[in-house]
């Protein structure tokens, strides 16, 4: 049996009788033929609202109402018309049309005057028309007797012909064709409603999967009772729940297992999860927990680093206050590791240029020393080496100075013991000899005292001699020409006196370039002193330049090394008071009167932890700025309706990141334009300012396959298209929408 299933509202049925004509083909056709003569039956779904015929007779059938009802009947209108006008075979001619019922009965009864050409019944209705009938037009009224199957139609032509010759022809199916038949769907109204409410139902359900929404509206489209939707259903939500637990218990876990958040963030953050009604609201919440848990971790790895660092600063033995204050306060303001770290390297940097400073300093100091000997030199330099601690140095330099001193004084000791073991000078020579070892400041004086002492003892002219070229050769500040000049005066010499003279020349000039040479160094060292002003160089050096002695000249120096050390730390007083200025007018998130209040402190501090305690403040300040411009700029955030969860999530972190309130307002100026432009009209899909078919059309052909013109804007159209706004696009949106336009 051929069958026709159609699914459209409205479903017409055409017959007709060809006789030697070309039939009009409808799709899909079933053709009937008798020798050369053809009836067609064609069935098409569009809307027939007039008769039409084709060659000698015409049958139209049409199903008038919706899909058949199992609880209303329904009309099945029938056409049935003679030819029109007259035709070259003899008009004599009779057919009938027989529609038979299946699961279904017909009602209602013939109209007048119908009565010899309609026979009625409640399984079978038959339509005769002869050659001098009048057309017949005859709705036939028809309910389903059962609601789990299609009313089936059955239609049956035969009939006769006379030929112009006589001959009457029959017009039978082509042998083999089967009657031509149409079904037509019966509709449980009750059961149809409860799928359509059971489909809404699982469609808001919002903590089901989509494969797992697909398979329970599959398994509601094919019940076939109410009470088994309902059991559906209930397993749908029993599921939604039980998502919606699992999602919870999976997330709270996962908080309680992250160890940078604390108590309170975690009760926090574990209690939206609990009154939370949606797994995307709870994967929201949790990568919200996941940033700040992260965020938690980074700023405790820096304040681990910045703590670290600190201490490494403190430890460092060679840096003054002033840098140690400094570099820690860089640290502070430091935002990464890898900034800490840079930090300390300069720091341990410069204190190790500190300490190689000193080292050398203190080298040269030893080295001047007059009356260490050159083992003593060479250990005391090494012992400056070895130390790491530039404090250390000075317990050298003074046991270096202390020793000098006591090597000075042993030399006077045993050369006095000398003077008073002579026997052969007067007590007032010896008392003066003594005198002049007293006021000696060098071994090398006081050696020739003694030699001039033992001569005069001696009063032997190539004793005194020889004593005199040993002490001459002995001075090592004088040159080599003037040596040679003092020798040969000294040997050719006939008397103690001659060489007494010479050899009191000698060491007068030996002590001058001793003084020079001492106030050569000084100077040196004067001018290398960093912190002197050109003014207080020059008065130094002019107090050099008058000095007749050693010990004048390392009194001058002192002094000069003593006010460097105070111009210096009056230097970094004000390096630290310009640098601390500059951090303050830095901070990107003070006010202007928070400026001017904090620069002033700095410029009345009198010490560097003063300066310390103003520039805490003021970041401290800063940072509360900071913080008050991200929570207002987040909240603004947070309530823009027309940005997605990413997109609000996105200038978050933007927010969260910022270190200053003008970038923070940048931030949320474009938030807030991009939010303007992001505003949708529900049902204007192609944002072109208009609700109209248009937007249907567009709806439609989504939900056929998912398809978006290219030119349209994908974020703005599935938020338009949501008509409903239930956080779903499908065929509830598409029929609202549909309402709307209709009624616009």
């Amino acid at each position: 049996m051929n069958k026709y299933k159609f699914t459209k509202k409205t479903i017409s049925m055409i017959m007709a009788s060809h006789m030697l004509i070309s039939p009009l083909v409808l799709d899909p056709t079933i053709a009937f033929a008798a020798g050369h003569d053809r009836t067609e039956i064609s069935m098409k779904t569009e809307l027939e609202t007039s008769s039409i015929t084709f060659g000698e007779l015409s049958a139209i059938v049409r199903v008038e109402s919706d899909e058949a009802s199992s609880t209303s009947p329904n009309n099945l209108s029938v056409t049935y018309s003679p030819p029109e006008g007259e035709t070259e075979y003899n008009d004599a001619y009779v057919q009938e049309l027989k529609i038979t019922i299946e699961n279904g009965t017909f009602t209602g009864t013939v109209p007048e005057g119908l009565e010899g050409s309609v026979s009625f019944s409640a399984d079978k209705t038959s339509f005769k028309l002869l050659s001098n009938s009048k057309p017949i037009d005859f709705a036939l009224e028809y309910e389903a007797k059962a609601t789990n199957k299609n009313i089936v139609f059955t239609f049956e032509y035969s009939g006769t012909y006379t030929t112009t010759e006589g001959n009457e022809m029959e017009m039978l199916p082509k042998q083999g064709d089967e009657p031509l038949t149409l079904e037509v769907p019966v509709i449980d109204s009750e059961l149809e409603a409860a799928k359509e409410s059971g489909v809404e139902t699982i469609s808001n359900l919002k903590n089901l999967s989509e494969e797992e929404k697909s398979n329970f509206i599959n398994d509601i489209t094919s019940a076939s009772t109410v009470d088994a939707i309902d059991d559906i259903v209930d397993e749908a939500q029993a599921l939604d729940d039980t998502n919606l637990q699992n999602a919870k218990d999976s997330a709270n876990e996962q908080i309680s297992d992250m160890e940078y958040l604390n108590e309170t963030e975690k009760s926090g953050f574990i209690d939206s999860v609990s009154s939370t009604t949606t797994i995307s609201e709870i994967n929201d919440i949790l990568e919200a927990a996941k940033n700040q848990n992260t965020e938690n971790q980074n700023n405790e790895e820096l304040e681990i680093a910045k703590g670290g660092a600190t201490d490494s600063v403190n430890n460092l033995n060679n840096l003054s206050e002033s840098d140690k204050n400094d570099y820690i306060n860089q640290i502070n303001n430091a935002s990464s590791v890898e900034d800490i770290d840079e930090l300390v390297n300069n720091a341990m940097n410069k204190d190790n240029q500190v300490l190689s400073d000193t080292k050398s300093l203190a080298e040269d100091e030893i080295e001047a020393l007059l009356n260490l000997t050159d083992e003593q030199k060479k250990d005391f330099i090494s012992q400056v080496d070895s130390v790491t601690k530039a404090s250390d140095i000075d317990n050298i330099l003074t046991l270096a100075h202390d020793t000098d001193s006591a090597n000075l004084h042993n030399s006077k000791t045993n050369a006095i013991n000398q003077i008073h073991n002579l026997e052969n000078i007067s007590l007032k020579e010896k008392d003066a000899y003594i005198d002049e070892i007293n006021e000696s400041h060098r071994i090398t004086d006081i050696d020739l005292i003694i030699a001039h002492a033992v001569a005069a003892d001696a009063d032997d002219l190539e004793a005194f001699r020889q004593t005199a070229i040993d002490t001459l050769n002995s001075f090592t500040h004088i040159s080599d020409e003037d040596k040679a000049a003092f020798l040969d005066s000294i040997t050719s010499a006939t008397s103690i006196d001659v060489i007494r003279m010479e050899l009191a020349n000698a060491l007068n000039q030996e002590k001058l370039a001793t003084v020079q040479e001492a106030r050569a160094n000084a100077k040196d060292k004067v001018s290398n002193l960093e912190y002197l002003t050109d003014d207080e160089k020059n008065n130094f050096n002019s107090q050099l330049d008058t000095a007749l002695t050693v010990n004048d000249i390392t009194d001058i120096l002192d002094a000069a090394t003593e006010q460097n050390k105070e111009n210096q730390t009056a230097a970094e007083l004000e390096k630290y008071r310009t640098t601390a200025i500059e951090t303050v007018n830095n901070l990107q998130n003070l006010l202007e009167e928070d400026q001017d209040m904090f620069i002033d402190w700095i410029n009345n501090a009198q010490s560097i932890v003063g300066i310390t305690d103003a520039l805490a403040q003021a970041r401290a300040v800063d940072a509360d700025r900071l913080t008050d411009a991200k929570n207002i700029a987040l909240g603004v955030i947070g309530g823009f309706d027309n940005l997605s969860d990413e997109r609000k999530n996105h200038y978050t972190d933007l927010v969260n990141n910022s270190s200053s309130s003008d970038e923070i307002t940048d931030i949320l100026n474009e938030a807030t334009e991009e939010n303007t432009e992001a505003a949708v009209t529900l049902g204007d899909l192609n944002s072109d300012g208009y609700i109209n078919i248009l937007d249907i059309s567009l709806l439609k052909l989504y939900l056929l396959n998912g398809e978006i013109p290219e030119e349209v804007n994908q974020d703005k159209f599935k938020r338009s298209a949501d008509f409903n706004e239930d956080g779903l696009i499908n065929i509830l949106d598409l029929s609202a929408l549909t309402q709307y336009v209709q009624n616009s």
